[in-house]
């Protein structure tokens, strides 16, 4: 389950990346998070004035919500691979990186 909604969805496992991914993109894209998971809205370098530093807070926090309902949709058994990443978009990168090139992989076995 997605923080703050009511929508289940499967944990992503070894098994089921496409289905999760695209649930998951919908979830973001519904909450205005997508951005921050695809790294589009980056965040701003700090300048020390006081409507930047609001718009970082802003950022981290939203980014923070992006990055805590990815964990939270992901099986116990798969969090071993993304424990260092910082940002969701980082999350969602080295995910992509593990699982599509899975997919291919046995995609072209078949």
């Amino acid at each position: 389950m997605i923080m703050g909604s009511n929508i289940a969805i499967e944990k992503l496992s070894k098994d089921n990346y496409d289905s999760w991914k695209l649930q998951t993109e919908a979830i973001f894209v519904k909450n205005d998070h997508w951005n921050f998971v695809t790294g589009a809205e980056r965040k701003q370098e700090v300048t020390g004035d006081a409507d930047n530093a609001t718009a970082v807070a802003k950022w981290i926090s939203n980014d923070q919500k992006a990055k805590a309902d990815i964990i939270l949709s992901i099986h116990p058994s798969e969090l071993s691979q993304i424990k260092n990443c910082r940002t969701s978009h980082e999350l969602w990168t080295k995910l992509q990186n593990i699982y599509e090139s899975k997919d291919q992989r046995e995609k072209q076995r078949s």
